[in-house]
């Protein structure tokens, strides 16, 4: 079976520090390989793949981002809402949803390719 797994585009994924998300999906990759599935993890650059997993890296992971990048991504961010007849522009304290949309961009072509995919992303 091919599975996908994506992971946070927040922080490299095995985080070197504190990283749950992070962690988790790279153990579960491992796991997931050792069991004898083909398994791709996607996940910000500088990240590193269990022994027998293909890693895809996107974007710089949110700490190698200068604070003006982060600013610029910030601004990006926001998502329409709609509930009971009100609308809004909700927004992500961090920008990570506009980052990790930047991520998609460049790995959404080759998600058909996949069996099981199990987005691990903040923003989905």
């Amino acid at each position: 079976m091919k599975i996908a797994l994506i992971s946070s585009m927040a922080i490299i994924t095995p985080p070197q520090n504190y990283g749950g998300l992070e962690r988790v999906v790279y153990e579960h990759a491992k796991g997931l390989s050792e069991l004898g599935h083909e398994v791709t993890l996607i996940a910000s650059k500088d990240s590193k793949a269990p022994a027998g997993v293909k890693l895809v890296e996107t974007v710089e992971s949110w700490a190698k981002l200068n604070p003006a990048q982060q600013q610029a991504l910030s601004k990006k961010d926001g998502i329409e809402r709609e509930w009971n007849g009100m609308k809004w522009t909700a927004h992500t304290w961090n920008g990570w949803r506009a980052q990790e949309e930047e991520a998609y961009q460049q790995y959404k072509g080759w998600l058909k390719d996949f069996d099981v995919i199990g987005d691990n992303s903040w923003a989905k």
